[in-house]
């Protein structure tokens, strides 16, 4: 009896055992059958992704922007400038180069005449003084800027009236001891001082060399009469718009004066003619012309 019942024993072990054989050869069987489905896609661990990848689209290239021009500017404009150097154009339209004023020296000079004056200036018989800026004119008292206050006040406003009269005529002009007062003798288009004593008129013209609208020259009313100005480019004689005598008939005889002014105003073709009085004298009437 008890040798059969540990036979029972061991057959329920055997049969036990082989069991758990059967089932870990039926567990090997499927991992062996799922480690395959496996390979046969993928590697195992991994999942095939399908990547869908297209070359990037054609950027297209953009030729160069050119530069952009400049935008045009006007030139600035230029304030007109009062003409003191050159003639006007209209004057001068078909000349080249620069024009300037001309004046023909007078050849009809009386010497003696011109000699006495001269003299006179040499010896300052007329007076002189010095002035606030340390000059002085050997033309006498009343041709300093003192003297001739009232003279520059007038011409002064005249001008200021009349700035459409460009071209004047001095004479005598003496040593222009007050000319440089007035404004418009300076800004006109042409100033012409003559006077009769050489000395003087060559003194002028090296004086005031460096003024470009100025001809100072040797002159004589009673001889040469009114001058007459044309240009480097038009050799057309024009006359002066103004013609000034200042303090002169006082010095001549009264019947050359009545030449003087029969020659300045009836064959000058000026349009203005301006002179100074004097005091009633004959003290001065030196009358240079014998």
């Amino acid at each position: 009896q008890h040798s059969s019942c540990r036979d029972v024993s061991c057959g329920k072990m055997k049969r036990w055992w082989m069991w758990l054989v059967s089932l870990n050869l039926v567990a090997l069987v499927i991992s062996l059958a799922t480690l395959g489905r496996r390979t046969s896609c993928a590697p195992l661990g991994l999942r095939a992704t399908a990547v869908n990848v297209t070359p990037p689209a054609a950027v297209p290239v953009m030729p160069p922007v050119p530069p952009v021009p400049p935008v045009p500017t006007a030139p600035p404009e230029v304030a007109p400038q009062v003409p003191v150097a050159q003639v006007d154009s209209t004057l001068a339209s078909d000349c080249g180069g620069e024009t300037r004023f001309v004046v023909e020296p007078c050849a009809e000079l009386m010497a003696d005449a011109a000699h006495r004056f001269d003299e006179i200036y040499a010896r300052q018989s007329w007076g002189s003084r010095v002035q606030e800026l340390g000059t002085h004119t050997k033309s006498g008292l009343g041709s300093d800027m003192k003297g001739a206050f009232d003279w520059i006040t007038g011409l002064t406003k005249f001008f200021n009236q009349n700035p459409e009269l460009q071209t004047i005529a001095d004479i005598p002009s003496g040593d222009m001891g007050w000319q440089m007062a007035v404004r418009h003798l300076n800004t006109a288009k042409l100033y012409f001082g003559g006077d009769i004593a050489k000395t003087v008129a060559e003194d002028n013209a090296k004086r005031y060399r460096t003024h470009e609208n100025k001809i100072l020259q040797h002159w004589d009313l009673f001889s040469c009469g009114a001058p007459k100005w044309s240009t480097t480019c038009n050799s057309t004689k024009n006359s002066f718009d103004v013609i000034m005598i200042r303090d002169a008939f006082q010095h001549i005889a009264i019947s050359k004066v009545q030449q003087i002014l029969r020659k300045v105003i009836l064959n000058s073709g000026a349009k203005w003619f301006i002179t100074s009085s004097y005091p009633a004298t004959d003290t001065l009437r030196t009358d240079p012309y014998g």
